[in-house]
């Protein structure tokens, strides 16, 4: 469906064609079909990079009533960084519409005039509660975006005492939840606050994005994901590229070295202060940088212009956060990559996420790169044992060895061993996975 289609306000159309909306993708379409004439507690679920932003911001400011000058619709967002480009994108749309005001509430913001739609982070609101300068009043529409990453226990506490203290009922109040990631337990517990509750969603599963390429890179000798990081960046071609890091020391060791070798880099990580984070949060929506080194702060919600590539240093624990890494690329209908470091510590990470993504593997050579074909021509090493890892470490301590003559091979045959027969175990446990398999299927 295209936007000239869509029954709703003329401003609203000029705001899309100005800038360059053409065409709904297909969450936007199912959701404003059913979020558009009559509010509903609805959970929009779509795969990242798909458009849910817009999928509710058009039914909500289609239903802003401009003439009463009092708040309508709040935005609750889990980061900072999110509610300054949701911010933004609310404003790109409303601007066309002079009556309709949009704020974005922090800790240094007091309205002194009253907005139609309010964006901010639960612990904000909280304060704000505190202070009691908002009138609630007239509040209609709640929106959770990223709505996942507000989940826990203390949730349903904090959403059960905001609204006593709006002094507002909870069934007249519309609320939407997105997310690009759910379990059954959240939907549930969404339930119990929204009911009856609208499942919107397009997606048969999560790992839904074919424009993206998943690539291993490796080395066939073993060795430390960073020395690996500091081979494969001089050879890889990138516009903009996200380095993520699990750990805060990796992300700022990470960004050190990029400095060092004089790349055009950025850092984002939790600990940074907040007015250090909106500047650099700027200058890179304005394209200012070619490389971000960043911890998984980025990873949810953010859109970045033309990210070209992902390069996962270590993986995440749970397979949603590479879910939510790897959409920062290939959005809007554009092409990406997403690369994984190979070390032991992501073998198994690797594995798991094979069910849900076809790997390509990327050798490592003097020469530069090389491109494998399929996962047999993947010659990492077997993950040894903590048993095994204490073998070798005896035998390079071994000062006997080193008298006798011809110690190196020795020492090298000793550590081939202990090698082989770790490979031995591990094709072992593969060949019998695949026997029973087949035993099934018989």
């Amino acid at each position: 469906m295209f936007y000239d289609d869509l029954p709703i306000k003329f401003w609203l159309k000029t705001a899309l064609k100005k800038n360059n909306f053409l065409q709904l993708t297909p969450i936007q379409e199912a959701a404003f079909k059913t979020l558009n004439f009559r509010p509903f507690n609805a959970i929009i679920f779509s795969p990242t990079g798909s458009g849910k932003t817009l999928s509710y911001l058009l039914p909500v400011l289609n239903n802003i009533d401009d003439k009463l000058q009092q708040l309508q619709c709040l935005v609750i967002l889990p980061t900072h960084e999110l509610t300054w480009q949701t911010y933004e994108n609310f404003k790109k749309i409303a601007q066309f519409n002079t009556n309709i005001k949009i704020g974005l509430l922090t800790k240094q913001n007091i309205f002194n005039k009253p907005n139609h739609v309010l964006i901010s982070t639960l612990a904000t609101i909280k304060n704000e509660l505190k202070a009691s300068t908002i009138n609630w009043k007239y509040l209609k529409i709640i929106v959770f975006d990223e709505a996942d990453m507000l989940f826990d226990s203390t949730f349903i506490t904090d959403i059960n005492n905001i609204f006593a203290k709006m002094q507002l009922s909870q069934k007249k109040i519309k609320k939407i939840f997105l997310s690009a990631s759910l379990t059954v337990d959240q939907i549930n517990f969404y339930k119990k606050i929204a009911h009856p509750l609208k499942f919107i969603h397009t997606a048969k599963r999560l790992f839904t994005n074919d424009r993206i390429k998943h690539i291993v890179v490796y080395k066939k000798n073993d060795q430390h994901q960073f020395q690996i990081l500091k081979e494969f960046i001089p050879l890889l071609e990138t516009y903009f590229c996200i380095i993520f890091a699990n750990k805060k020391e990796d992300v700022e060791k990470i960004y050190q070295w990029l400095v060092k070798i004089r790349r055009n880099v950025a850092i984002l990580h939790n600990e940074l202060n907040q007015s250090f984070r909106k500047q650099i949060f700027h200058k890179l929506k304005n394209n200012e940088y070619k490389y971000l080194v960043c911890s998984d702060l980025m990873a949810r919600g953010i859109d970045l212009p033309n990210v070209s590539d992902v390069i996962s240093y270590d993986l995440p624990q749970e397979n949603l956060w590479y879910l939510h890494r790897c959409g920062r690329t290939a959005r809007n209908r554009n092409f990406g990559r997403s690369f994984a470091i190979y070390c032991r510590e992501n073998q198994k990470k690797i594995d798991k996420l094979s069910k849900h993504v076809k790997w390509n593997y990327w050798l490592l050579e003097q020469k530069g790169i090389k491109k494998m074909n399929d996962e047999n021509n993947f010659k990492y090493q077997i993950p040894l044992t903590d048993k095994q890892q204490k073998e070798i470490r005896k035998i390079y301590n071994n000062k006997s060895l080193r008298i006798k003559p011809g110690y190196k091979k020795k020492i090298r045959e000793k550590i081939f061993r202990i090698r082989q027969k770790s490979k031995r175990k591990y094709l072992d446990r593969k060949y019998q996975k695949i026997t029973k398999r087949i035993k099934n299927e018989i």
